[in-house]
């Protein structure tokens, strides 16, 4: 019985190993081809000439495709352009991609924007617009937007939209938003751009039509703060109407009472209203909620500056320099706080720390630098501080004065 058992076990295991031997047999091709795809694939990163490279495997689905861009980006751009053009026809996946990115780098943007459209590579698309306005080229950068918003509304509305205001085309933006709010958009996306409709509206001084879009702003889920800080915005800047404003920036407050924004945006409010003293309880809340927020602590620093309470200013500068080591404003306004008590070297120590922090110094900073050397007594550095001022901007009247006051 028990060598019937033992060998039932070994004509299993011997069925099992043949099973094996059997499905390694089977995948022992495709192995291959995908071991020599690969091997292929990082001979052609290492190669410096195609040349050397040996004939890629009939497999490797991308290999023609590396070695026509490779031939494009060497010169070879006729040639290559013509290999892509029949890889597209073939249906060879990212042909179009490419020979586009061959066609825009060549000058032809509209060639390789047609191809992209037609393709659906908003990618390319959007990649290209940016770059085109980076370069200038306006005209190529609006065709290309305009082209990503046709590819993808969802997508190309904000970007388009935006590049319309910075070319000072607030109506046609406004008709991009408007369109796209006719959709069945996701509420984060339709948010944004009630947003940015409310602020082009505000701009022109469209007020109902700006309260309008915030009213609906309102309506859409975890959009109440901003909601009420942008309705509490509007409000002041309509008429000033400061009550108004408070009561939205309350209902702001209410609706996210544990978010620092609407305590800051209060005491920005405030400030602007010239209520310096009550703006810095608001301003003191936001820094309590968000200790790590350069923005508000030095809105809190300066805001005492404007009470005259320049000590208390001052301390609070140092404290947010201790907080932010590596931020060179930071400096720059504890370098004012110093000259406002009457302490110009520690305030021209402090300017030297900001300047260590600026690569590229602006004329601001120098500036501050030889008003702080004059005070300090140090006439040679003033001097030199106050010509570098200029050099920076030639039509600084203080720094122009600086100078002659100065001279040897």
């Amino acid at each position: 019985m028990f060598s019937s058992i033992s060998e039932v076990r070994t004509s299993y295991r011997v069925l099992i190993l043949a099973a094996i031997i059997a499905a390694l047999f089977t995948l022992l091709p495709p192995l291959r081809a995908t071991l020599a795809d690969n091997l292929w694939s990082l001979r052609f990163v290492r190669a410096s000439q195609p040349q050397s490279l040996p004939a890629p495997p009939p497999s490797h689905p991308d290999a023609r495709r590396w070695l026509a861009e490779q031939a494009g980006i060497q010169g070879q751009v006729f040639g290559a352009a013509e290999q892509l053009q029949e890889l597209a026809a073939e249906g060879v996946p990212f042909s179009e991609r490419s020979l586009g990115h061959m066609l825009a780098a060549q000058g032809d943007l509209a060639g390789a924007l047609a191809l992209w459209e037609q393709e659906g590579d908003y990618n390319s698309i959007e990649t290209w617009a940016k770059r085109a306005e980076g370069e200038g080229n306006i005209e190529g950068a609006y065709l290309a937007y305009r082209a990503g918003y046709r590819v993808d509304p969802l997508r190309g509305a904000n970007l388009l939209s935006s590049f319309l205001l910075r070319q000072d085309q607030p109506g046609e933006a406004a008709r991009v938003l408007r369109d796209m709010l006719e959709s069945s958009a996701p509420d984060s996306v339709r948010a944004a751009w009630l947003r940015q409709l409310g602020s082009i509206y505000e701009k022109e001084e469209n007020w109902d039509a700006a309260t309008g879009m915030y009213e609906t702003l309102l309506e859409l889920p975890g959009q109440r703060m901003p909601a009420y800080l942008a309705l509490a915005n509007l409000a002041y800047a309509r008429d000033g109407n400061l009550e108004q404003a408070e009561g939205y920036l309350a209902q702001a407050r209410a609706a996210a009472p544990n978010d620092s924004q609407p305590f800051y945006e209060t005491g920005q409010l405030l400030t602007r209203a010239q209520q310096p003293q009550t703006a810095d309880v608001w301003y003191r809340e936001a820094v309590l909620r968000e200790p790590t927020s350069l923005r508000y602590s030095l809105a809190y620093a300066g805001n005492a500056r404007r009470t005259d309470a320049n000590e208390i200013s001052l301390a609070r500068y140092l404290a947010t320099a201790s907080n932010f080591p590596a931020e060179s404003n930071v400096f720059y306004e504890l370098a004012e706080a110093y000259r406002l008590v009457d302490q110009p070297a520690a305030g021209l120590a402090a300017m030297d720390r900001a300047l260590a922090l600026e690569p590229n110094p602006p004329a601001r900073y120098r500036l501050r630098e030889a008003i702080l050397a004059e005070a300090a007594g140090d006439t040679e550095r003033a001097r030199m501080a106050y010509s570098a001022t200029l050099t920076l901007e030639p039509t600084n009247r203080t720094a122009q004065q600086g100078l002659e006051r100065t001279q040897p």
